[in-house]
């Protein structure tokens, strides 16, 4: 399958991801001209070749189209409305639209406020348009199915925002790599902006090397600034994956295993205590299994996954909170899992956290957070259906 594998050892940006797709053969038409339809031509491209510290890069600069086009702030929903009302080909209002309700997220969970109140300054600019939509579209003319990422490099020192002066990575970029692979120059620059960090953790798979495979085409896509020690750019390989390497087409995989015990003498409320702290320790799923042991008696298998080598904790955890006095880890296995996403639905009870799982850039399935539901539902004075049904149909109409 067409593959893009991300190397952002120097950062990136809207404007390098644009660059680096231009770089690597997206035609330039087929991408700016449906954004100036969308955007009223709110805006102008200036494109060139440029040399990065002796490497040739492909820079693109978004600018406003008079001085008042500059100044326009949008709110989430907003921009949300822009693209789910366009004429843009689904999988990219798809992912544009999973990718600002990411930077929604994380802007609102710096500021304190909810997804949806959450106002875009410097990201609800026509530039920062321009940069998700135009990626999108630019990864859907070339046909990508699949993107993995390397090491991410944020940078260090302080930036200017609307806010005044932030720390580097800003807070909201530093909330959306939480998880990812990070590497270090030591550069005292911003490297990596909200824009970049919400592209990568939305659409790309974390990796620690390139995954086995052919490179038909390497590009690079230039930031702004040309720095002294080091090119700033973003580098990107365009191939395809060997078919033994291959995964499931919009998955992930990792390598998990089992932790076991059995257990004929702890009281329910143990169990149930023990399968809640599994969970919080890390344990991507617990549960119990009914068995019946020597003499007859009742029993319980608790189980707990987690990734590989990851196991540790829980054992002791295991061995603390029950009764057991063995517990057993499975040989490593392999394990695909659908890409998810907690997206906020607003509905006519309120904001209702729906968990979203991809297959690739579809929604397959969805699944309102039940927590939510039944306490919007006691607030309103309605049944925990009415609330469920409401939100699980506003999710699917973000998706169709």
């Amino acid at each position: 399958m067409a593959t893009l594998f991300l190397d952002p050892v120097f950062g990136i940006s809207g404007n390098m991801m644009l660059g680096l797709l231009l770089d690597l053969g997206a035609d330039a038409d087929a991408l700016f001209a449906p954004l100036h339809a969308l955007l009223k031509d709110e805006f102008q491209v200036h494109r060139q070749q440029v040399s990065r510290n002796h490497i040739a890069a492909t820079h693109v600069e978004i600018a406003p189209a008079s001085p008042s086009a500059g100044d326009s702030h949008r709110h989430a929903a907003a921009i949300d409305a822009l693209i789910a009302e366009s004429p843009l080909p689904a999988p990219v209002k798809a992912s544009s639209r999973r990718i600002f309700a990411r930077l929604a997220e994380a802007e609102g969970n710096v500021h304190g406020v909810p997804p949806a109140r959450v106002t875009f300054h410097e990201i609800g600019a026509v530039d920062s348009i321009v940069d998700i939509v135009g990626t999108c579209l630019g990864l859907h003319h070339l046909q990508i199915e699949a993107i993995y990422c390397g090491p991410l490099a944020l940078g260090t020192g302080t930036v200017m925002s609307q806010h005044g002066l932030l720390p580097v990575p800003a807070p909201a970029t530093a909330k959306l790599v939480e998880g990812l692979p990070l590497t270090s120059l030591g550069c005292q620059a911003e490297l990596t902006t909200p824009t970049g960090a919400a592209i990568i953790r939305t659409l790309a798979t974390p990796v620690d090397a390139l995954p086995l495979g052919v490179i038909t085409r390497t590009g690079y896509g230039a930031g702004t600034r040309d720095f002294p020690a080091h090119p700033n750019v973003l580098r990107g390989f365009l191939g395809e994956i060997h078919p033994t390497a291959a995964r499931p087409a919009g998955t992930l995989t990792e390598t998990v295993t089992v932790v076991s015990a059995n257990i004929d003498d702890s009281t329910p409320e143990v169990i149930a205590h023990t399968l809640s702290a599994l969970l919080a320790a890390g344990a991507l799923d617990a549960w119990t299994e009914p068995v019946v042991m020597k003499k007859g008696r009742a029993a319980v298998i608790l189980n707990a996954l987690c990734r590989w080598g990851q196991d540790g904790p829980l054992v002791e955890l295991l061995f603390r909170n029950t009764s057991t006095i063995g517990v057993r880890v499975s040989a490593p296995q392999s394990r695909h899992a659908l890409a998810r996403e907690m997206i906020p639905v607003a509905t006519g009870y309120g904001e209702i956290p729906v968990k979203v799982a991809f297959w690739g850039n579809e929604a397959v399935n969805l699944a309102p957070e039940f927590d939510a539901v039944q306490a919007a539902a006691l607030t309103h004075k309605v049944s925990a259906k009415d609330v469920y049904l409401a939100a699980l149909t506003k999710g699917w109409s973000m998706f169709r």
